[in-house]
């Protein structure tokens, strides 16, 4: 059985890892004793400063866009760093982003199969899969 999690403290600066790391041991521990649900991983996220509490959430949606930048090693070799620039978050109650902006920290359950399975159907009837006429090389 495999068990998954992923953690991460939300922080730009000052990155203090004491809180993150206790928490990170009694969720394992927690995991190791309550296993999880086949196919299940945990995305645990520590917002920084004083910790409230911990949240079950639902994962929200982040709109970002990415920002390279290019720069140069200590050697004068040219790198390319990738970032993100967020323009919006959805931080609607219930989700990982309003739990760390609370305070909180964010205990998500995701799966990592990220089909679409209402699409599906819909999709199959389109019927283009074994047609002919994209088959042919023309």
């Amino acid at each position: 059985m495999c068990r998954v999690l992923a953690l991460s403290l939300v922080a730009r600066e000052q990155f203090d890892f004491t809180e993150a790391a206790q928490f990170a041991v009694a969720a394992a521990r927690k995991v190791l004793t309550e296993g999880l649900p086949e196919g299940t991983l945990l995305n645990i996220n520590i917002p920084p400063g004083e910790i409230k509490g911990v949240r079950v959430t639902r994962q929200g949606i982040k709109n970002a866009r990415p920002v390279i930048t290019e720069h140069i090693d200590p050697r004068g070799k040219a790198y390319f760093w990738i970032g993100e620039e967020y323009f919006r978050t959805n931080s609607a109650e219930g989700t990982d982003y309003q739990a760390i902006e609370s305070g909180y920290i964010s205990v998500t359950p995701l799966k990592s199969d990220m089909t679409d399975h209402r699409a599906l159907t819909a999709i199959e009837s389109w019927n283009f899969v074994n047609a002919s006429e994209v088959l042919q090389r023309g």
